[in-house]
């Protein structure tokens, strides 16, 4: 039988899976927002009007993306706001979630 790659043995943390950890501070930006957590800096860019770019980096300044898939970003208008312990960034055509508890990600 074969095994389901995506089943961990365990629900802690290993090298492949590291937890983000609380979000300590968050600002807006042009593109959407920047957020700081015990262990990185996550960068959420609306790049497109339905397309969003979620970046990491445990240094102070992120990658310029020469392998993105989309090279050409175009100004979405949205809108931000913290509800509960989670940031609601709405535009036309998505609305992504990100708790600041432990920064799990979620859009439709």
């Amino acid at each position: 039988m074969s095994q389901n790659l995506l089943e961990s043995s365990s629900s802690r943390p290993n090298s492949r899976y590291i937890s983000l950890g609380k979000i300590a501070k968050w600002k807006q930006t042009d593109e959407g927002f920047i957020a700081q957590s015990e262990v990185a800096q996550i960068r959420v860019s609306l790049v497109k009007e339905g397309v969003i770019r979620i970046q990491s980096s445990k240094e102070v300044s992120f990658d310029s993306n020469p392998y993105s898939i989309v090279s050409d970003t175009e100004p979405v208008e949205f809108s931000i706001k913290e509800v509960d312990g989670k940031l609601h960034l709405s535009s036309f055509l998505i609305q992504f979630q990100f708790d600041l508890n432990n920064g799990v990600c979620s859009f439709f």
